[in-house]
């Protein structure tokens, strides 16, 4: 066979509960590749982790209860890794950034003993970067053994300003109680 996954989306229920998360490093338990072969080759500085995070919170319970119910639960993560052999013009070694932001709220209806109906919305704002601090310079300034090209006129800042999602309505209402 292969892997099932059976997912069974959260309700609210009847009683108000929720959860928190926080996670993340600043790099230090990451090894260091930067070796004599790579100095020997060229390579300056090479890829690592600067930083990661995690935050994570969800809330759920009734609205009415045994009717109507929310779930709600929001979510920021994201990285700041260096980037091999790369620099800003001032020296620093450029450095990518990411980060997602996810709102997911949720609400359930038991209108009669056989009819359930659900919204839910997932609402993922993604930037990514760098967010230069001023503008670029022409001609790009490329410092002695950088490879490839420029980070400042290369890249661009992307804003959560147009989300990813999905949104829908649910109606459930089952034949019987076994089908």
């Amino acid at each position: 066979g292969g892997v099932r996954l059976n997912m069974i989306p959260r309700d609210g229920g009847n009683r108000f509960s929720g959860s928190a998360y926080v996670g993340g490093s600043d790099g230090a338990w990451q090894s260091d590749n930067f070796t004599t072969r790579l100095r020997n080759m060229g390579v300056t500085a090479v890829s690592a982790v600067n930083s990661i995070w995690d935050y994570n919170v969800t809330a759920g319970g009734p609205l009415v209860k045994d009717r109507l119910w929310f779930h709600f639960s929001a979510r920021k993560w994201g990285n700041d890794l260096p980037v091999t052999d790369s620099y800003y013009d001032d020296g620093r070694q450029y450095g990518l950034w990411g980060e997602m932001v996810a709102l997911v709220p949720r609400v359930t209806w038991q209108a009669t003993a056989r009819n359930k109906f659900t919204a839910h919305i997932e609402r993922l704002g993604k930037y990514t970067g760098p967010k230069l601090d001023c503008c670029a310079t022409f001609p790009a300034l490329i410092h002695p053994h950088q490879r490839g090209a420029d980070p400042e006129t290369a890249t661009t800042w992307k804003t959560g300003e147009r989300p990813y999602g999905v949104w829908y309505v649910k109606w459930s209402s089952p034949l019987t109680s076994r089908i």
